[in-house]
């Protein structure tokens, strides 16, 4: 298992190499996604940073603490913290892979986009209700479920998914 700003610096990684770049919002909602996709995939956690529920967002508040100060303006270099130095070393193969499949099929998307598909599903709105508005943890049982009915379905990540799971069973 990893942590989110492996993650994050890993999706900075692969849109430099593309000559592009992310935003806050862009690489916080990449970073649920991929969360959503390794627990789809593997059942198991990529990340143990908790992903909550915000009036305005899905959030994973260690993420947002770091990311908070570049506002929405790009990020072009890897995020630093105390924690870590040698980012790229914290992802497995498999993580490496969910990570690639999420920039492949989701990279491309505006954060705006990206947002509406965390954001504006029933498992979201529900979890709002519960927390009576206040900040709620989402637990990875509604990541899992989120995920599966809506996103892994797609048959062309479904197929990835497999190929994923099959080629780098070991997480």
């Amino acid at each position: 298992m990893t942590n989110v700003l492996a993650v994050a610096n890993r999706f900075i990684m692969l849109a430099r190499q593309d000559g592009r770049s992310f935003n806050t919002q862009q690489l916080m909602k990449l970073c649920i996604i991929a969360q959503g996709m390794h627990l789809t995939i593997y059942h198991k956690k990529m990340f143990d940073e908790k992903i909550e529920a915000w009036k305005l967002g899905t959030v994973v508040p260690k993420l947002y603490k770091v990311l908070k100060p570049f506002r929405g303006n790009p990020i072009k270099e890897p995020v630093k913290s105390w924690r870590f130095l040698l980012w790229d070393n914290y992802l497995s193969d498999a993580e490496k892979a969910v990570v690639q499949m999420v920039y492949e099929n989701f990279g491309y998307l505006d954060g705006t986009t990206l947002s509406m598909m965390t954001n504006q599903r029933e498992i979201y709105k529900q979890s709002i209700k519960m927390a009576n508005k206040e900040n709620f943890e989402f637990t990875h049982n509604y990541l899992l479920s989120f995920f599966y009915d809506k996103v892994i379905s797609i048959q062309h990540l479904t197929d990835q998914a497999k190929f994923i799971k099959q080629n780098y069973c070991v997480v």
